[in-house]
């Protein structure tokens, strides 16, 4: 998901139909400019070399985000058709993929459900990896928390963490606080008051993110795509 706003200008995008090293192409309403949908940047015409924002998401079930947003809006094209993709996304070799500053990895998303948690570099960043299994469910966030609320103890320049005994929490090593995973922000111990900063990443098939990045990192085993908890 990327922000479709351009040095200030809202650009309105549509599917240009073509495919680009196999994955989706757009152009926009306003120059006709073509678009790499795993970049987000323009590949052809007036707004060639230019590159979107990427914007954090969150992939889950769509019956756990609902219990979360009961209010959430859901686009349909205008014949209000669902398509089901079965029980759950593939996980053969899904990956999920983050680049900052040129530097790529592709987490195996198998690999961080059976760690539960995976501290990582990506470049000179230091992130956390969060997954779970059976809701497909995971999130990525720098590992240097800044503070959310005055008051807040200051925060360590990085943590390192590992999985909670408490469901769907974190736990930080130098300090023992307990960690939200859905939203980053310290909840218990020390740090409450803290958040990390949530980090941008595409869910990729292994083979379409080296495709795209070919410098990248991979992390973890393609084997694991067969893990069961």
């Amino acid at each position: 998901m990327h922000d479709r706003r351009i040095d200030g200008e809202v650009y309105t995008f549509g599917n240009e139909g073509a495919l680009f090293k196999g994955a989706m192409t757009w152009w926009d309403w306003e120059t006709g400019s073509i678009w790499s949908q795993p970049w987000g940047a323009a590949i052809s015409g007036e707004l060639e070399g230019t590159t979107l924002a990427l914007l954090p998401v969150e992939v889950l079930r769509y019956g756990n985000w609902v219990e979360r947003h009961p209010d959430t809006l859901v686009l349909v094209d205008e014949r209000n058709v669902s398509i089901r993709f079965g029980h759950q996304p593939a996980a053969e070799t899904f990956v999920l993929g983050v680049d900052i500053g040129g530097d790529a990895v592709g987490f195996y998303f198998g690999s961080v459900a059976k760690s539960g948690v995976i501290n990582h570099g990506v470049g000179n960043h230091d992130v956390v990896v969060w997954a779970e299994w059976d809701s497909r469910e995971a999130h990525i966030y720098l590992r240097s928390p800044r503070k959310l609320r005055d008051g807040a103890e200051e925060p360590p320049d990085m943590l390192t963490f590992s999985p909670s005994s408490v469901d769907r929490r974190l736990v930080d090593d130098q300090t023992g606080s307990l960690w939200n995973v859905e939203t980053g922000v310290a909840v218990s111990g020390p740090l409450a008051g803290n958040v990390l900063q949530r980090v941008p990443f595409i869910s990729s098939f292994d083979w379409a993110w080296a495709d795209f990045y070919p410098e990248t990192e991979f992390f973890g085993d393609r084997d694991d795509r067969g893990y069961q908890p």
